[in-house]
Protein backbone atom coordinates (compact mmCIF):
# COMPACT_ATOMS: atom_id res chain seq x y z
CA UNK A 1 0.00 0.00 0.00
CA UNK A 2 1.49 3.24 -1.23
CA UNK A 3 0.94 6.81 0.28
CA UNK A 4 -2.20 7.53 -1.44
CA UNK A 5 -3.81 4.75 1.04
CA UNK A 6 -5.95 1.73 -0.57
CA UNK A 7 -6.07 1.80 -4.32
CA UNK A 8 -9.03 0.16 -6.24
CA UNK A 9 -6.35 -1.90 -8.19
CA UNK A 10 -4.80 -3.29 -4.70
CA UNK A 11 -8.84 -4.05 -2.96
CA UNK A 12 -9.41 -5.57 -6.46
CA UNK A 13 -5.96 -7.86 -6.17
CA UNK A 14 -7.14 -8.63 -2.17
CA UNK A 15 -11.18 -10.16 -3.29
CA UNK A 16 -9.29 -11.55 -6.23
CA UNK A 17 -7.16 -13.36 -3.85
CA UNK A 18 -9.47 -14.59 -1.21
CA UNK A 19 -10.55 -18.25 -0.87
CA UNK A 20 -14.11 -17.87 -1.22
CA UNK A 21 -13.30 -16.28 -4.91
CA UNK A 22 -13.85 -18.88 -7.41
CA UNK A 23 -15.91 -17.54 -9.91
CA UNK A 24 -15.05 -13.60 -10.16
CA UNK A 25 -12.55 -12.13 -12.70
CA UNK A 26 -10.29 -9.74 -11.95
CA UNK A 27 -11.87 -7.64 -14.06
CA UNK A 28 -15.25 -7.81 -13.08
CA UNK A 29 -14.21 -7.33 -9.64
CA UNK A 30 -12.35 -3.69 -10.87
CA UNK A 31 -15.66 -2.36 -12.65
CA UNK A 32 -17.73 -3.34 -9.44
CA UNK A 33 -15.34 -1.79 -7.26
CA UNK A 34 -14.74 1.21 -9.84
CA UNK A 35 -18.58 1.65 -10.18
CA UNK A 36 -18.82 1.28 -5.95
CA UNK A 37 -16.17 4.26 -6.12
CA UNK A 38 -17.99 6.63 -8.34
CA UNK A 39 -21.70 6.15 -6.84
CA UNK A 40 -19.83 7.17 -3.77
CA UNK A 41 -18.09 10.25 -4.99
CA UNK A 42 -21.92 10.78 -6.20
CA UNK A 43 -23.45 10.94 -3.04
CA UNK A 44 -21.41 13.15 -1.19
CA UNK A 45 -21.48 15.42 -3.86
CA UNK A 46 -24.88 15.86 -3.12
CA UNK A 47 -24.46 16.11 0.18
CA UNK A 48 -25.91 12.26 1.00
CA UNK A 49 -24.30 10.75 4.59
CA UNK A 50 -22.57 7.16 3.01
CA UNK A 51 -22.80 4.25 5.53
CA UNK A 52 -19.83 2.13 5.06
CA UNK A 53 -21.28 -1.18 6.89
CA UNK A 54 -18.96 -2.05 9.82
CA UNK A 55 -16.66 1.71 9.55
CA UNK A 56 -18.83 4.14 10.07
CA UNK A 57 -20.86 6.79 8.04
CA UNK A 58 -19.11 9.40 5.76
CA UNK A 59 -21.20 12.72 6.35
CA UNK A 60 -20.10 15.78 4.47
CA UNK A 61 -19.92 19.17 6.17
CA UNK A 62 -20.13 22.64 4.92
CA UNK A 63 -17.91 24.82 6.98
CA UNK A 64 -17.87 28.31 7.63
CA UNK A 65 -14.91 30.14 9.08
CA UNK A 66 -15.25 34.03 10.51
CA UNK A 67 -12.19 34.00 10.84
CA UNK A 68 -8.86 31.27 10.85
CA UNK A 69 -6.26 31.08 13.84
CA UNK A 70 -3.31 32.22 10.78
CA UNK A 71 -4.38 35.82 9.82
CA UNK A 72 -2.82 35.16 6.43
CA UNK A 73 -5.72 32.95 5.57
CA UNK A 74 -8.37 35.51 6.62
CA UNK A 75 -9.62 37.86 3.63
CA UNK A 76 -10.95 40.94 3.73
CA UNK A 77 -13.83 40.28 2.04
CA UNK A 78 -14.52 37.46 4.34
CA UNK A 79 -14.09 34.16 4.35
CA UNK A 80 -16.03 31.32 1.87
CA UNK A 81 -17.41 28.37 3.16
CA UNK A 82 -15.89 25.16 2.43
CA UNK A 83 -16.89 21.56 2.53
CA UNK A 84 -15.36 18.49 4.58
CA UNK A 85 -16.10 15.05 5.65
CA UNK A 86 -16.56 13.66 8.73
CA UNK A 87 -16.16 9.80 9.67
CA UNK A 88 -18.75 8.97 12.41
CA UNK A 89 -17.08 5.22 12.95
CA UNK A 90 -19.31 2.30 13.86
CA UNK A 91 -18.88 1.58 17.37
CA UNK A 92 -18.31 -1.92 17.54
CA UNK A 93 -15.40 -1.19 14.87
CA UNK A 94 -14.38 1.79 17.17
CA UNK A 95 -14.20 -0.52 20.05
CA UNK A 96 -12.20 -3.28 18.03
CA UNK A 97 -9.69 -0.82 16.62
CA UNK A 98 -8.77 0.28 20.05
CA UNK A 99 -8.75 -3.70 21.47
CA UNK A 100 -6.29 -4.34 18.65
CA UNK A 101 -3.81 -0.78 19.38
CA UNK A 102 -3.68 -1.80 23.04
CA UNK A 103 -3.17 -5.55 22.71
CA UNK A 104 -0.07 -4.46 20.47
CA UNK A 105 0.72 -2.44 22.57
CA UNK A 106 0.93 -4.80 25.53
CA UNK A 107 2.78 -6.84 23.12
CA UNK A 108 5.12 -4.58 22.52
CA UNK A 109 3.90 -3.27 18.92
CA UNK A 110 3.56 0.40 19.28
CA UNK A 111 0.73 1.11 16.93
CA UNK A 112 -1.14 -0.85 14.08
CA UNK A 113 0.51 -2.63 11.34
CA UNK A 114 0.02 0.31 8.84
CA UNK A 115 0.33 3.36 11.66
CA UNK A 116 2.77 3.04 13.93
CA UNK A 117 2.39 5.56 16.85
CA UNK A 118 4.24 9.15 16.59
CA UNK A 119 6.96 9.58 19.27
CA UNK A 120 5.32 12.04 20.98
CA UNK A 121 2.61 9.20 21.33
CA UNK A 122 5.29 6.90 22.53
CA UNK A 123 6.83 9.32 24.88
CA UNK A 124 3.26 10.69 26.43
CA UNK A 125 2.58 7.12 26.92
CA UNK A 126 6.61 6.18 28.69
CA UNK A 127 5.07 9.24 30.74
CA UNK A 128 2.36 7.82 32.18
CA UNK A 129 4.05 4.04 32.52
CA UNK A 130 1.90 2.87 29.88
CA UNK A 131 4.68 1.19 27.70
CA UNK A 132 8.79 0.41 29.50
CA UNK A 133 10.66 3.49 29.21
CA UNK A 134 13.19 2.03 26.76
CA UNK A 135 10.15 1.32 24.51
CA UNK A 136 11.28 2.29 20.97
CA UNK A 137 9.77 3.12 17.32
CA UNK A 138 10.69 0.91 14.19
CA UNK A 139 12.79 2.64 12.23
CA UNK A 140 10.99 3.59 9.27
CA UNK A 141 11.24 1.85 5.96
CA UNK A 142 10.62 3.96 3.68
Amino acid sequence: MGKYGLTTNTMTDRVYNRIDNEMFKWSYIRKILQAYHEELQKALLRGERVLIPGVGTLIPEIKTKEKFNMPCCNKEEGNLPYMDIRLSRNTKFRASMTRRLLENIKNGIYGLEKLPLKEEQLDYLKEKGFVPKNAKLPDEEE
